[in-house]
Formats: structure tokens, sequence, C-alpha cells
């Protein structure tokens, strides 16, 4: 733990920094007081030298100096006058914040080191509810109502003369019709920034091992073929999940077409119930949950697997796809497309996909709740005319700040919870910047990205190989169908559903169902929403998650 003490005798309140020992941050050189950083150097770098002045910069200059940068990063720096705290335009390495009751301050990157300064923390009834129902709490928020997180594209300043705290919001995703252009031009354009994002990666990775979780999508595809066009030398690619799965045996034919070495590290149930009882998989969530959003499980058992077979080498760097479906345009709504839709609808379809975990949790009560919550965010943010452009823009600028930073970008915490360290050349700066000005005839469906992918084509990778399906594994394969029909034929629509919901237990996510066990599977499906399957893994999980946390 890191520990820095105000300064100047007139300040009132006592600020503490306080920093996981266990976390990548690092002590940067900052002449005018001391300052801590993790992720990107040279990001973190320009922006202390904002502050090296000899007077407190202007706000403007804060502000563009987090702009400029185009790394993933966050970064602390206290003076004599100011403390600083902020983080990227994704959230990717968290901050937060308590005060102890007094006036004092202790900011950290670990929740419940910041936590620890309150004498008698309480939970946030509302939070905890939005946490149930999403697996995440959203804006500052968090599980308790004294400790507050830093927001993606925010920092945040306290002034040691007794100002109060000002919070600033540096960037926010907002696609935005652009000026006409071709198509070609845009194309072109996407072509530049995808090439630039990955020669960024390779120029801080280094000579480091790379890492690719390999699924044989689109994204996962794009990771390795770029990295291996623009000559890195030391790649391993790996695949997961359920023994014999489609992704898998798609992925070891994009490694082979890549002439890269591909590991087969998908799960045993056994293993994998082993690993939901281990004291490992507790440390992983106290790491990584910040108090405010469920850990990411999928990768856990993999990346035991790796290490145990002596694949992972000292500084290796996970290179993942994530989040290439959300940010070309996969995620929006073709229902925003009819006329007369307006924010309320916006509203309606973030709460039908995003707070629908548990269906005894959707009561008339519990929709309000999460409802008043989603829709002042998005009036607070909403300008222009509901029309289809921007209805779709304002969904997904509710989707960048919220489930994507606080839920799938955080899982970066897992790769650090095994000592690696992690590149999302997907949620390069640069890239987001670019597809803020895509029309969104060219985002619906990911048009203009699947466009590129069909001209780039990289070693047939694209054109030869098909896209992996999803479906039944190992014996299940020869009778899930069958018995699903009988239950079908013989009981009807009560049937089919719970055909549906008892068979998620051996589809495609069925080891991360294995992890918690059959009887706690059976105890809880028929109240979540199973299916997809992969909704029903995410509530069993934060179910999980909450009740070993004490707020259930």
């Amino acid at each position: 733990m890191a520990n820095a003490a105000n300064a100047t005798e007139h300040a009132r309140p006592a600020m503490e920094i306080a920093l996981d020992p266990a976390s990548p941050w690092r002590e940067a050189a900052f002449a005018p007081g001391r300052a801590f950083f993790a992720g990107d150097k040279e990001s973190a770098a320009a922006v202390l030298r904002v502050l090296e002045g000899p007077t407190p910069p202007a706000p403007q200059a804060i502000r563009d100096a987090f702009l400029r940068q185009r790394g993933q990063f966050a970064v602390i720096a206290e003076t004599p006058e100011l403390l600083l705290a902020g983080v990227d335009a994704v959230r990717s390495l968290p901050l937060f914040y308590a005060e102890d009751g007094r006036g004092g301050l202790r900011l950290s990157n670990a929740a419940r080191l910041a936590l620890a300064v309150q004498p008698s923390p309480g939970v946030a009834p509302e939070c905890l509810l939005e946490a149930r129902m999403a697996g995440y709490v959203t804006g500052a928020d968090t599980l308790f109502a004294g400790l507050r997180q830093i927001p993606s594209g925010e920092y945040v300043l306290w002034p040691k003369d007794g100002r109060a705290p000002r919070r600033e919001c540096y960037f926010a995703y907002r696609p935005r019709e652009p000026a006409g252009a071709t198509k070609a031009a845009w194309l072109k354009g996407l072509d530049r920034c995808i090439t630039e994002a990955f020669g960024r990666v390779l120029e801080r990775a280094g000579d480091a091992q790379l890492l690719v979780p390999l699924s044989g999508g689109l994204d996962s595809r794009l990771v390795a073929c770029k990295l291996k066009e623009l000559g890195a030398r030391r790649i391993l690619t790996f695949s997961y999940g359920m023994p014999g799965n489609q992704e898998a045996a798609t992925a070891r034919k994009v490694a082979a077409a890549l002439d890269l070495p591909w590991v087969d590290a998908c799960s045993r149930r056994g293993r994998a119930r082993s690993i939901g009882r281990s004291e490992a998989l507790r440390r992983y969530f106290d790491y990584a949950d910040g108090l405010c959003s469920l850990p990411s499980v999928p990768e856990f058992e993999c990346f035991q697997t790796l290490r145990e077979r002596g694949l992972l080498e000292p500084g290796a760097v996970v290179v993942n796809g994530q989040s290439g479906d959300f940010l070309t345009g996969g995620h929006i709504p073709r229902a925003f497309l009819e006329p007369g839709k307006g924010l309320d609808d916006v509203v309606a379809h973030i709460l039908g996909k995003h707070y629908a975990l548990w269906q005894d949790l959707l009561t008339p009560e519990n929709l309000a709740v999460v409802r008043r919550r989603v829709a002042a965010d998005l009036q607070a943010r909403a300008d222009g005319e509901p029309c289809p452009e921007n209805l779709a823009a304002w969904y997904e600028g509710w989707e960048w700040r919220e489930r994507q930073c606080k839920l799938v970008v955080n899982g970066q915490r897992l790769y650090e919870f095994f000592g690696l360290g992690w590149e999302l050349p997907l949620w390069d700066f640069d890239l987001a910047r670019f597809y803020e000005t895509v029309p969104l005839d060219w985002r619906l469906d990911q048009g203009l990205f699947k466009e590129y992918l069909a001209a780039y084509d990289y070693r047939q990778v694209f054109s030869a190989i098909a896209r992996p399906s999803f479906g039944y594994f190992g014996p299940s394969r020869f009778w899930l169908p069958y018995a699903t029909m009988a239950m079908r034929v013989f009981l009807g629509r009560w049937g089919l559903r719970w055909a549906e919901k008892l068979g998620a237990y051996h589809h495609h996510y069925g080891n991360l169902y294995a992890m918690l066990g059959w009887r706690h599977f059976l105890s809880r499906v028929g109240r979540a929403t199973v299916p997809p399957a992969s909704r029903g893994v995410t509530a069993m999980f934060c179910e999980w998650w909450l009740r070993r946390a004490g707020l259930l």
C-alpha cells in the first residue's frame, strides 16, 4: 500500500492513496509531488506533464491531455494544490474513492481498500438490485453508498483549499452522422485505424509472448491475422469451452491457416467443479469485482490449465478481440429504424436486454427502480430529435459506459490475476473515434466491418473457413434433441420450456454451469432467464458472487 498525505497545512481533508500491491500499478517520476499509473506509460506521462507547471492547470488543459491519449491507462497525481485521478475512455483500469466520515478521503484501485476507510459502510439498496438484475452497477455508484467509482472517460479533481471536488467527463462515446463520404473512403479509413491500433500493440509488447484467445469468430480471427501480418513472432493461440465445441474446432483451422501454434484448453466437468469450489476463484472475485460488477468467469479454468502446462511465459501479453462486435455496430437494434420510436423505446430495450437475469425479479416495483436510473442517465445525455440515428447513438453510448466498460472490459482483471499483461486493440481510441463518424446504415449488422473483412481476407481466413455453430456436445448431442422433442409433444409449451432450461447444462456453456454444480443449477434454472444459456450463467454466478459477499 502506498500512502500520500496532504502536504499543505491549510488543507481540510486528509487525502490518502492506497494501492493494491498485487495490481499492475507503479509509481511515476513526478517533480511536483507523487504520481502513480497503470497501463500505457506514455499516455500517463503525457497527462502528468500537464500538472508539472508552476501553477495548477486550467480544467480544459487537463481535459485535452486525457483526450489526446491513445493507450489504455489510468493515472493518479498529487501536488501541494490538488489530487487528481482519471481513467481512460473504456475504464480499463478502474479507480474508487470513499470518504471516512470526518472529511478525509481514500483513493484506490481496489474497491475494498477504499471502502475500509469507512467505519460502518452501508449497502445501497437500489444499486444492489441493479447488480442482481444486470450484473453491474451503473454510473459512478457501487454496491455501497459511500463508495464511488470513476466512470469511463472521466477524471476527478480534489482541490486542497477546501473547495468541492470536481468530476469531469472528457469523453463519452456518441456516434454522429458525418458529412458525405464514399464507402471506399470509409473502408480505407477503417483499415488505417485497425492497422495502426495493432502496430501500437506490437510496439508496446516488444518481444513478449502474445496470447490470443481464438474462438473462430470474426474479432478473434482479425486479431490473429493482424498480429501475423505485422510480423509478430511469438504468438500462442488457444481455445476453451466444452470439449468438442465448434468454436474450438474452427479456431484450430484458423490457426493452421496462419501457421500459428494452437492449444486445446477445453474444460472437463470434474475439473470445472473443483475450480468452482477453489479458494483461487474466491480470491479472483475479490480482486476483480470492484464491488460493482460481476467478474469475468469463462476463461478462468482455461488460464489455470495453460499455467499448469507451463505455457505462460513471464511477461506474456493477452491480446483479445473484445469488443469488436459492439464497436462495429453489432448491438444496434433494428427496431430503432421503425417510425414513431423514441427515448422510452431505448429505455425499454435496455431493460429487456440488460436487466433480465432473473424472471422473479421482473416485478413492477423492481422495474420502476431500474427504469428510473436508466431513464435519468439517458435524459441527461440525449441530444437532438428521436430519429433512428440518435436512438442508436443514445443506446450505444449507454451500453459503452455501462455493460461494456463495467462487465466486458473489466475482464482484463482475470489476466492480471494470473500475472499477465493485456492489450485491447479493438478498443483503440482512434478506432472508437472513427466509428463515431460511421453512418448508421454502415454500422447496422456490422456492415462496414464485414465488408472490410471480406476485402482484407488475409490468407483466406475469412472466406474459406465457416463461422462456428453452437449446440450440444458429447453424448448429449445424440439424445437431448429427441428428449426435447418428446417433452414438447407430451407436455406442450411447458415441456419445451423446461427441456430448453435443463438442456442448457449440456449446451455451449455447460462447463461454466459445471463450476457451480448440477444441484446448484437445478435449484435455480427455473427462476433464471434461460434460454439463452449464456444469460443463465451470468445470473447464477452473479447470485453466487453477491451471496458470497454477504449481500444476499
